[in-house]
């Protein structure tokens, strides 16, 4: 077992500034903004390097930040905590983790907002089977179109469990 190897990704202050808010909608799941490394065992790499980007609903345009797995096949513990802000009230909020641009079903997380503007702290995790060159992200999705999302704090950590 090789717990002591993780990676994580955090944002906090969001890039935009403290009270702006970026928008999601209820169509696709929206990646989260700019992030940054915060430590990175020796099976990750913290990856924006593709220069894939998505279109925001605003049409603006945000990096896909990532892990990208360079050690071996494993069995990886996931956790992301998130501290959400939502633009209006009674909007529900779904935040999930993607592998390789698809949804990992069973690691999300879910919140109706009944207050604007109030910062919530939510959280999920899960364990998942990730290989080489798998990327894993993490997306929100709103169920009011052109909602905006403040992030105040998110952390995405990876913990390999155990090789295949």
């Amino acid at each position: 077992q090789d717990i002591d190897d993780f990676g994580e990704m955090l944002e906090s202050n969001h890039p935009l500034g403290y009270g702006t808010y970026y928008d999601v909608g209820p169509d696709f799941h929206t990646p989260w903004a700019t992030a940054s490394e915060g430590w990175t065992g020796s099976g990750f790499t913290f990856s924006d390097s593709d220069s894939t980007f998505a279109t925001l609903e605003t049409g603006a345009t945000a990096p896909v930040d990532q892990f990208l797995i360079t050690g071996p096949d494993a069995i990886y513990s996931v956790n992301i905590s998130a501290t959400l802000a939502s633009a209006t009230t009674s909007n529900t909020v779904t935040g999930a983790l993607f592998k390789n641009d698809t949804i990992v079903a069973h690691i999300f997380f879910r919140h109706t907002f009944q207050l604007k503007d109030k910062p919530t702290s939510l959280n999920t995790s899960g364990n998942i089977e990730l290989h080489t060159n798998d990327k894993i992200d993490f997306r929100f999705k709103s169920s009011v179109k052109n909602n905006g999302i403040e992030i105040e704090n998110l952390n995405l950590r990876l913990t390999k469990m155990g090789e295949l």
